[in-house]
């Protein structure tokens, strides 16, 4: 498997972090939402992808060379929080016991350590991977590079090639010339007056790009043209500004980014002053093994596994814990870790054909990617044992049923960021007390009756998607069409007037403001109207109960009719 190296966009894992969390202080008054939320990412992704090279890039102190070509560039943004400043030291203390490489240059920003980082790369043996949300870095994405970003509720969304002109309709490298049309109100870059996206994917899809769109104009209708004309200098700055710099002096190559196993006493000692205890339950209770699989027995092909199965006993099962991405219809698996008491740890390298295991049963945490990449391979799919499953049932109030966050709660301690065949261990481990502790509470022909026959189905299911009517569903779009009409119609007329029903805004000013409703929440931007406030407030009045009645049907519409 090739080997990986994932470089984070360090200020925007930082905002987000601090975004998606509420106020959160130790009992000393220290804040620590930001620190929490980027230790949380930070050990899911080392803890999930095992990327071989790992580091941070970081923005500098003072200006860039950006503010030297525009002063205002990101002027609009506002400053960062006292709250927000007062933990930055704290998150320094979190990279520095996960041992990851901080880059960070004097006038160059992260976007740009990321870009030379890129473009150093490409005559290395790895591909890369930038952790990142700013759809600048998209500009980067080639075969060797893809973009791993998350979604509104935080999953993760991957980004090659061909998922950056789905998400923006033009290439990669086209990303620049769509945001030197368009502008970016984030960064300040200012772009054409008068030109969305949709004009821009318009034009750039057209002429190809700003420089060609500029050769061309002539053929460019009215007032578009004169929009164009009027904003030339502008454009091609904002394109420049929009193009990430390869040029950083960066003094760090490959092997300083390699992965290190973590300061597990800094990271215990850090966690505990900010009262982290969630997070500390997580950490392995003695020194783990050595991150790297290379350090662990390798098993090349089906003659090593033979011989490494020699030891297990037929009628006993293997504990295995897999390493890739488990997108399905077709999960990327590189590896499975592989554990049996009598045989140790080991690492089985996959190839393009299903391992045989003797007709051994397979023991896993969360098997059902496991599943999809050997139902694609065409072979006998082993039975498997889930142990996630089996955690499930035991607690199924738990909102995470990772391997480590099981371990911890079922056997006081976990694996931590242990490689993949030391994981397997963590998983046989699990697996001896599991069926006992079912069979305690009564659970035990529910989970083998039930809940286990039901993952291989599930993973069919996935791999092979469900048969479905498009005439029918289109029909089902059009009537939902008519029955939103109608009741877009009773909204306006219990409101008294059109509005936009999707702002939560105006639908405030609505209920409170002109109905005189009683606000029953606030958040930051002002009375919420959420799901909980709406059925609330229907309780005394006829327009929450239709808006509710409207999302709903709208959210059917767009996600499954549409």
């Amino acid at each position: 498997m090739s080997a990986r190296l994932f470089v984070v966009d360090g200020p925007g894992y930082l905002y987000r972090a601090y975004h998606a969390l509420p106020y959160l202080s130790n009992s000393k008054g220290q804040p620590s939402n930001a620190v929490f939320g980027m230790s949380t990412m930070l050990w899911k992704l080392l803890r999930d992808e095992s990327p071989e090279y790992a580091a941070v890039a970081w923005d500098p102190p003072g200006p860039t060379f950006r503010e030297a070509k525009l002063p205002s560039y990101k002027e609009t943004r506002p400053g960062m929080p006292d709250d927000l400043r007062s933990q930055i030291a704290l998150v320094m203390r979190v990279f520095e016991a996960l041992r990851l490489p901080l880059l960070e240059v004097p006038g160059f920003e992260a976007d740009d350590v990321l870009g030379t980082l890129v473009e150093r790369m490409k005559g290395e043996p790895v591909e890369m991977v930038l952790v990142t949300s700013d759809k600048d870095m998209l500009q980067l994405v080639s075969p060797r590079v893809r973009v791993l970003s998350a979604n509104a509720r935080g999953e993760p969304v991957w980004y090659d090639e061909a998922a950056v002109t789905a998400k923006w309709g033009v290439t990669p490298e086209q990303i620049p010339d769509l945001l030197a049309l368009m502008g970016d109100s984030i960064d300040n870059i200012p772009g054409v007056p008068g030109i969305g996206e949709k004009t821009a994917v318009k034009l750039i899809s057209q002429f190809g790009g700003v420089s060609r769109l500029y050769e061309n104009l002539t053929l460019v209708p009215g007032k578009l043209r004169e929009a164009l004309a009027a904003n030339r200098p502008q454009a091609l700055l904002s394109r420049e500004l929009a193009t990430v710099s390869t040029r950083v002096p960066i003094a760090q190559g490959l092997e300083d980014l390699r992965r290190q196993e973590p300061d597990w006493e800094r990271l215990r000692t850090l966690w505990s002053e900010l009262e982290f205890h969630t997070l500390i339950r997580q950490l392995p209770a003695s020194a783990p093994a050595a991150i790297a699989a290379e350090a662990l027995p390798t098993l090349e092909g089906p003659e090593a596994l033979e011989r490494w199965l020699g030891a297990v006993p037929a009628d006993e099962p293997v504990a295995v814990d897999w390493v890739g991405e488990a997108a399905p219809p077709e999960p990327a698996l590189d590896a499975l870790g592989v554990f049996h008491p009598a045989a140790g740890v080991a690492v089985l390298t996959l190839g393009t054909a299903a391992p045989d295991f003797g007709g051994r049963r397979l023991v896993g945490h969360d098997v059902k990617p496991v599943i999809e990449w050997w139902l694609a391979r065409g072979g006998s799919v082993p039975a498997f044992e889930d142990t996630a499953v089996g955690a499930y049932l035991l607690n199924p109030a738990r909102t995470s049923y990772k391997l480590d966050e099981v371990c911890a709660e079922l056997l006081g301690e976990g694996p931590g960021l242990a490689a993949p065949g030391t994981r397997a261990r963590w998983v046989w481990k699990l697996w001896e007390m599991l069926p006992r502790a079912l069979k305690e509470v009564g659970l035990g022909p529910l989970y083998e009756d039930l809940e286990r026959p039901l993952v291989p189905v599930l993973a069919t299911m996935e791999r092979h998607g469900i048969r479905v009517d498009p005439a029918r569903l289109e029909e089902f779009s059009k009537e939902l069409d008519g029955t939103l009409v109608g009741l877009t119609r009773q909204i306006y007329s219990l409101a008294g007037g059109e509005f936009n029903i999707g702002s939560p805004k105006q639908l405030a000013q609505v209920l409170f403001e002109k109905l005189k409703l009683p606000p029953v929440k606030k958040t930051k931007t002002g009375y919420s109207t959420d799901a909980d406030v709406l059925e609330q407030l229907a309780l005394g009045h006829e327009l929450p109960a239709k808006i509710i009645e409207h999302r709903t049907l709208a959210k059917l519409k767009s996600t499954y009719a549409d």
